[in-house]
């Protein structure tokens, strides 16, 4: 007689897998719920401690003619076991007198002050560490503030475009039938350029003129772009003359390209001052009646190097600002962007400003740019005394593609140790990304101390090149974690 099969009870790996879904998800559930309790918690800890230190501040002004306490300690607030949890300044001399509290609670800052926040507000006064993070001792350190100058270059080429008419061009020795016009034919920046129409002089430096005042001692360089559809005499370069040169005349490299735009270029230190005039030359003496050359893209600056062209047509691009100092199209122009506040250039050969073009934190950041083969480009700060100890210097840097040199930090000053960065270097190379660097220093004395960001040594064939810092701290103590300020 044939048994009946047997039956087994229990979960399918279906029902199982349904069971520990739900479960994960309660879990979630109770998991966020908690977090945001205990957050919530933090930050109405935060907001009660900061509020009742800030009563007690002012309780003590309201009975000390208006004087705020010189330290907590004074009203009894401190907390030995947490250092960081407590951050004050105070101004009694200043009209009105002002203050500052920060109260740190479990890694959650608020802080008030006597102006701009009357009641408790998340983060912390300046100056002051934030989170449990040491406070940043650096000044600007984002970048976020410009000074009150500007880097500027002039282009004192008057009318370096030619897009209107030719004022401000003249002709050296150009015999009959030379001429000059504004041509639509063709252009290297803007729509026109200066078409020069030879004569039947045979004088070796006859072509287009134009004239810039000068000053003694100072050197200039001119440059220009010129497109010849055909070949002139043996070539053309850019010849500078007038009572400012000594010996009267001097001449550039010579060009032989043909129907295509090529760039001349000559530099000149003028002995005396007075008005300087420069041509775009041919260089024999044969006749070149009847054919013709243009140019455009006209740059006069008063530097002893090659810089890119810009005119007051020029929209505005990236960090730079353009305008003409005069009418537009035939005056002088000029080329501007902000500077940064509470850094200074460092080295030669380049300029620092604010720039908009790229930043790791907040808006904007601090650009180098490189104009000469320069010496050392970079940016520092100066701080006065600090108490002796250790200090970590941090920064991101960002090094545009092409500039193959190391940006490194360096700590300068009396009775200074450098230290490394552990697992941090204290130079890069990465180009293209943001990259952080740090230092550490350990002072032995308080003595008045400079940071520097920069390239070390000869920054040579690399003009135009840029990079580009942003976060750049100064915080007490050796720091190793990933975030420090």
């Amino acid at each position: 007689m044939k048994q009946g099969a047997q039956k087994y009870t229990g979960f399918t790996i279906v029902e199982l897998l349904i069971v520990i879904v739900v479960i994960a998800i309660l879990a979630a559930i109770t998991i966020v719920a908690y977090t945001g309790i205990s957050d919530r918690a933090k930050h109405s800890s935060a907001q009660t401690l900061t509020s009742q230190v800030a009563r007690k501040i002012e309780a003590h002004a309201a009975e000390h003619n208006d004087q705020y306490p010189a330290d907590l300690d004074t009203i009894s607030v401190s907390d030995p076991a947490d250092p960081r949890k407590y951050q004050y300044t105070a101004n009694n001399g200043a009209t009105p007198r002002t203050y500052c509290v920060t109260v740190t609670v479990q890694g959650i800052s608020y802080y008030q002050n006597s102006t701009t926040a009357r009641n408790p507000t998340v983060g912390s006064c300046p100056g002051h560490g934030v989170n449990g993070l040491p406070p940043n001792i650096a000044q600007n350190g984002s970048f976020e503030t410009a000074a009150a100058e500007t880097t500027t270059r002039t282009n004192l080429a008057n009318n370096p475009s030619i897009e209107t008419v030719t004022s401000g061009w003249g002709i050296t020795n150009g015999g009959t039938g030379a001429a000059v016009a504004s041509s639509p034919t063709r252009a290297h920046s803007g729509t026109r350029s200066l078409e020069y129409t030879y004569g039947d002089s045979t004088h070796q430096d006859s072509g287009p003129t134009g004239s810039v005042y000068v000053n003694a001692n100072t050197p200039y360089t001119v440059s220009a772009w010129v497109y010849a559809p055909t070949a002139i005499g043996s070539g053309l370069r850019i010849i500078v003359h007038g009572t400012p040169i000594a010996g009267g005349t001097e001449r550039g490299t010579v060009s032989t390209t043909v129907n295509a735009w090529t760039r001349l270029s000559y530099t000149v230190t003028p002995s005396t001052a007075g008005t300087m005039s420069y041509t775009i030359a041919k260089t024999t003496s044969a006749s070149n009646a009847n054919q013709v050359i243009y140019v455009d893209s006209v740059l006069v600056e008063s530097t002893p190097s090659l810089g890119d062209y810009f005119s007051g047509a020029s929209a505005a691009s990236g960090d730079f600002i353009y305008g003409w100092t005069g009418t537009a199209q035939v005056s002088t122009s000029i080329e501007r962007a902000p500077s940064v506040a509470n850094f200074v250039f460092n080295g030669s050969g380049g300029n620092r400003f604010q720039s908009d073009v790229r930043s790791s934190e907040g808006s904007r950041s601090a650009r180098v740019l490189i104009t000469t083969n320069a010496v050392n480009p970079g940016l520092y700060q100066n701080l006065p005394a600090l108490a002796p100890g250790t200090y970590t210097l941090i920064a991101k840097v960002w090094i545009e593609p092409g500039l193959s040199s190391a940006v490194t930090t360096t700590i300068q000053g009396t009775g200074i140790t450098l230290g490394s960065a552990g697992s941090y270097p204290v130079s890069t190379s990465t180009q293209g990304q943001w990259a952080e660097i740090r230092r550490t220093a350990t002072f032995t004395t308080a003595a008045s101390t400079n940071f520097f960001i920069y390239i070390g040594g000869n920054v040579n064939g690399m003009v135009g090149k840029s990079f580009w810092v942003d976060e750049f701290a100064i915080v007490e103590g050796t720091c190793t974690t990933e975030r420090c300020y």
